[in-house]
């Protein structure tokens, strides 16, 4: 308690000793205006008395300016030393309380001194002017008056000094008119009276000259704590922006740089460099392992794939993390293209090396695309893209490989980027049709299913590849509209078939990505006139791998509508033999690239006669694709096989030729039935 008391008294202390150092400072400051009034009132007074008495006149306005110049200096040397004490970087000897204090009492006794010489000075003026005339000791009570008066706002900030020169100047004034050899009582009383109002006067305005400074070293308090807060806030909100710049910049699971970081840096290495690489990584094979084994072993894969590029790519220069299982880097300098797939080739090869993690080794693989400043792109926008589809021209022909952007993939972009456009404005009832391609079930000689095919007549590029705007539509989302129309075109065409022949209908990974696109397609088929029992959806292994739960959900849900499920072009994605037990197929359709090489390829031919049992064993129907000449059709019977598809047998073809297709193949059905009828016929009837 004592200590607080005693911390509280030295505050107190302090603020009064500031009061008093400004109160002296504003004082000399009004003081420089008092010299002047001083001379100018001393010079006013000589020019009156000089008619009278000359040579008094003169030196006396010599002695008033003399005595006004030493004060004028004495003023300065103050100021001088007060800033000398106090300016940033000096000393700031003022700072210790007991030399300020010892300061105050010094400058106080110097101020007085002169202010009070001054005021006998002006009474003995007075007593002089007296005696020179009656006019003269009026004027000069008049200048004293005006003194004083102007004494008692100029002194205010030193009351015990103001009263002390109005004092000096009236009381004095006041014996020499009362008692002087010209006597006059009433004035004397009046100085008397004047005095005591201006030492009134110059109370009130010490009061209110004190409360002034001290509400301006309290507001002076209040407005440095004010700063200091602001300063203090200032700080936190530069340290918060800058955090948040960086967390805006960062992945949080693998401390990496994100896209908008990745974006920056290759903006900034644009302007500074213009040799460098882009390259982007999309992970193979992670969701399997996050599905498997839970999200928080797949978070603690993707940090081991961040560590292992930081240690390959960091040391070069920047890697970072672009979003899921996507991760980019960035080499500066000149790489030639053949280091540069090695380099990517070895990245991808480290990325598939084992993970150990905890309770688990996964493996997973790694395909990369990789563009080039200045020769694929001038701006970032352009190089990710073109890196982005290295990366998709990897993943599809090549995966598991590093693919640098060739300058032929700039025209498959462009081709792309116009087939998209061109459907996004197409009229797809006018300019979409389907073509089908029967599939033939060879023992029985007549057609079991036709697959539907889109076809698409554009106004400006005429007919298009299938396989192109087919990945055009997948690549921007466009598919699931386009499946929805050819789906509902499909039926209606199906609807007037025979009831034994079924339509097999393609379906994208988007298609069966999400529920609602799932429901949408049921609907479509119930609106039709066709019985669901008819149609076979078929889908690839590729849109498996995409989502494996929810592509057994959707296809579950086809299964309970009463439609067959196709595998289509087995063999060659990802899919693993587990999967023909989890999803609920009814057919299995066997690449054609097996079927191309089955008469010169033994293995080609295991593989075809081994799937074609295991169909057999599974009791699902195989149905063999791109089946192109006789000699593939012999070894197809011989090994087994029923189901067939593929040019030998017949090719795409309109709705107007599917017509004239079944008709002659009923011709050909009934010419063959009479025929047989005939043959089981008696010799007699035959004859007869």
């Amino acid at each position: 308690m004592q200590q607080q008391n005693d911390t509280f008294g030295k505050l107190h202390q302090r603020f009064e000793d500031d009061i008093e150092f400004n109160l002296l400072l504003n004082a000399y400051a009004n003081g420089r205006a008092m010299i002047f009034v001083n001379a100018a009132a001393a010079i006013a007074v000589g020019c009156f008395l000089y008619p009278m008495k000359p040579a008094y006149a003169m030196g006396w306005v010599v002695a008033i300016l003399l005595l006004s110049l030493i004060r004028r200096i004495k003023w300065q040397h103050f100021f001088d030393e007060v800033h000398a004490n106090i300016e940033p970087g000096a000393n700031g000897s003022l700072e210790d309380a007991g030399m300020r204090r010892a300061f105050i009492r010094k400058w106080r006794f110097r101020y007085a001194a002169g202010l009070i010489t001054a005021g006998l000075l002006w009474s003995f003026i007075l007593e002089r002017s007296i005696s020179a005339s009656v006019d003269a000791k009026y004027f000069t009570c008049i200048v004293i008056a005006g003194l004083a008066g102007g004494a008692a706002s100029i002194c205010a900030p030193l009351k015990g000094v103001g009263r002390a020169y109005i004092s000096s100047l009236l009381l004095p004034s006041a014996a020499i008119l009362a008692i002087g050899p010209s006597s006059d009582p009433l004035l004397a009383i009046m100085a008397v009276i004047c005095c005591a109002t201006l030492l009134f006067g110059l109370s009130n305005n010490h009061r209110v000259h004190r409360q002034a400074l001290e509400l301006q070293a309290t507001n002076s308090g209040l407005v440095r704590e004010l700063t200091d807060l602001n300063q203090s806030l200032e700080k936190k909100v530069t340290k918060r922006t800058r955090d948040l710049e960086y967390a805006a910049m960062r992945d949080p699971l693998t401390d990496l740089p994100n896209r908008r970081g990745f974006r920056t840096v290759t903006n900034h290495i644009l302007r500074s460099s213009r040799d460098f690489t882009i390259g982007v990584i999309d992970l193979d094979g992670f969701k399997p392992v996050n599905d498997a084994f839970g999200h928080a072993t797949g978070d603690q894969l993707l940090i081991e794939v961040g560590k292992r590029l930081k240690t390959m790519v960091g040391s070069i220069f920047y890697v970072a993390r672009l979003g899921g299982d996507e991760f980019g880097f960035i080499l500066k300098n000149r790489i030639d293209p053949e280091d540069l797939e090695a380099f990517g080739n070895a990245l991808v090869e480290r990325l598939s090396q084992p993970y150990e993690l905890t309770g688990v080794v996964a493996e997973i693989g790694a395909s990369v695309g990789l563009s080039r400043a200045p020769i694929d792109g001038s701006d970032a926008e352009q190089l990710c893209q073109r890196a982005d589809y290295a990366l998709y021209f990897a993943k599809q022909f090549h995966k598991g490989t590093a693919v640098l952007f060739e300058p032929e993939h700039e025209v498959e972009i462009c081709q792309l980027a116009r087939v998209e456009q061109l459907l996004r404005r197409a009229d797809l009832s006018k300019e979409m049709y389907v073509e089908f391609q029967p599939i033939t079930d060879i023992r029985l000689g007549h057609t079991h299913a036709f697959e539907a095919l889109a076809r698409w007549q554009s106004p400006e590029l005429g007919p298009v590849a299938p396989n192109l705007f087919i990945q055009a539509a997948e690549r921007s989302g466009f598919i699931v509209e386009l499946t929805r129309q050819l789906v509902r075109r499909t039926l209606q065409h199906a609807h007037s078939w025979p009831k034994h022949m079924r339509v097999s209908i393609n379906l994208s990974a988007r298609d069966i990505a999400s529920m609602d696109a799932v429901d949408a397609l049921i609907r479509i088929v119930r609106e039709s006139l066709i019985d669901p029992r008819r149609i076979d959806f078929e889908i690839t292994e590729t849109a498996l791998v995409c989502d494996f739960d929810q592509a057994r959900a959707a296809l579950t849900k086809f299964a309970a509508l009463g439609a067959r499920i196709a595998l289509d072009d087995f063999g060659t994605g990802h899919s693993s033999l587990s999967h023909l037990q989890l999803l609920p197929l009814d057919k299995l359709k066997i690449d054609s690239s097996f079927i191309a090489n089955m008469e010169t390829d033994r293995a080609s031919q295991d593989i075809i006669r081994a799937l074609i049992l295991l169909c057999r064993s599974m009791k699902i129907d195989c149905i063999l694709e791109g089946v192109e000449t006789e000699s593939q059709l012999k070894m197809v019977r011989d090994m087994g096989g029923r189901l067939v598809q593929g040019f030998h047998i017949a090719r795409p073809m309109s709705i107007s030729d599917v017509t004239a297709y079944i008709t002659d193949e009923q011709q050909r059905t009934n010419r063959t039935a009479s025929a047989n009828r005939a043959a089981d016929r008696p010799a007699w009837r035959r004859r007869a």
